[in-house]
């Protein structure tokens, strides 16, 4: 239920910019949030998910400690993204230069809220997730409705909505699991977080830093609004990020108790089905959309509907092509094994990016879109192969580890 709440503050916030403000402003807008989410992902490789791997089957107490100095080191990261995002507003400017400025003020608060999330999923308390951001949703919300019911056009009051909501999500955190540590026990948590988190740090900031290179070239060459209209409709694929965010916040800390009980064959079943439901649901997901009159499709997103439209089947491909990925990479996230999660993004990310500027090069949005989809199915490929030899190599090691202790 809160992965719910927070997609559907993170949905609601997308497609209310789309709705009031023209195609050009959504785009910049767009980017702002592709750059958000690459800094979230990276916040998650340094400091949340090394918290969620080592500590979901410790002691209450241990894990209480460790939650505080992860969300300090997670504030830390913010406070980092943030000056960036100052630095290249000024730098930029324009409507660009704006939604960067304006992301500044969501990012802290952002990043505490979500780190507080991931606290409750290793204690196994997903209600104090839920409260969490079902308050984050509700003040969202009802500041987006006032920017609505005001008829504003201005970028800076949506923004400042959201904002609003993730600091409330934030401060009740901080009543449910108290005040994040200080900047010298966040470095500490940091660097002994650091042979984990640089594995998953450097797997994550290819594949998504690629795709957000990509996504700056293809502004370059195509402009905010059609860059924009493929972000927007990846956005309508809300659902399925609702689904993503569930398998990371849920399954990992499950794979990891379950490691620690069972050994690894234990972790082959559940990633085989999880991935099987999770296809499943994207396939139907993107069914829907493409049956979308163009009525909705237009109230939906207003003038960025018309390139969203053109592109929504290969988005959806990618999507598809992702969740296969994101599923098979969990039982490596368990074993620790981000190495191996490093070596298929190596092929994803260049091979996606280069097919992806070559399609835009030769048929423009669409053509670079059809480029992403197939350089990341090719990179699913590629992780399956990988995934299913280390199950196989770690199977067979713990076994030969208990044939030995036996003798």
């Amino acid at each position: 239920m809160d992965q719910v709440f927070s997609s559907i503050a993170n949905f609601g916030i997308t497609i209310a910019v789309a709705r009031a403000v023209n195609e050009h402003v959504a785009g910049s807008f767009a980017y702002a949030f592709l750059l958000f989410s690459l800094a979230l992902g990276i916040m998650h490789c340094v400091a949340t998910d090394p918290f969620v791997i080592r500590f979901s089957a410790a002691g209450a107490r241990e894990r209480s400690a460790a939650a505080r100095r992860a969300a300090g080191s997670s504030l830390l990261v913010a406070l980092v993204a943030a000056m960036l995002c100052l630095t290249a507003a000024l730098a930029v400017r324009g409507d660009i230069g704006a939604a960067l400025l304006l992301l500044a003020a969501v990012l802290p608060g952002h990043f505490l809220q979500d780190s507080w999330r991931s606290a409750a999923f290793a204690s196994g308390d997903a209600r104090k997730a839920a409260a969490n951001d079902g308050l984050r949703m509700v003040v969202e919300v009802a500041a987006i409705g006032l920017c609505i019911w005001s008829g504003t056009t201005e970028l800076v009051w949506y923004m400042a909505s959201w904002a609003l909501g993730t600091w409330a999500g934030a401060m009740l955190g901080v009543w449910q699991f108290g005040t994040p540590r200080g900047w010298r026990a966040s470095l500490a948590w940091l660097r002994e977080s650091a042979p984990l988190g640089v594995r998953l740090g450097s797997e994550f900031t290819i594949s998504m830093g690629g795709f957000a290179l990509t996504t700056t070239l293809l502004l370059v060459i195509l402009g905010t609004a059609d860059t924009g209209g493929m972000r927007f409709a990846q956005t309508l694929l809300g659902p399925i990020q609702v689904l993503f965010g569930a398998i990371v916040s849920f399954v990992v800390p499950f794979l990891a108790r379950r490691l620690a009980a069972l050994g690894p064959r234990a972790l082959g079943r559940p990633t085989l089905l999880i991935t099987a439901c999770s296809v499943a649901i994207c396939v139907t997901v993107v069914g829907v959309l493409l049956l979308l009159p163009d009525s909705v499709g237009r109230e939906l997103l207003g003038d960025s509907w018309k390139t969203a439209q053109q592109v929504l089947l290969p988005v959806g491909v990618t999507q598809c092509a992702q969740a296969v990925m994101l599923c098979a990479g969990l039982p490596l996230k368990a074993l620790s094994r981000a190495d191996v999660l490093l070596r298929a993004t190596l092929v994803q990310a260049p091979l996606s990016m280069a097919l992806a500027l070559g399609g835009a090069l030769s048929h423009e949005i669409v053509g670079a879109v059809w480029g992403l989809a197939l350089g990341h199915s090719v990179g699913c490929v590629v992780l399956v192969f990988l995934v299913r030899r280390v199950l196989r190599g770690a199977t067979g090691a713990s076994a030969g580890a208990a044939a030995s202790t036996a003798a």
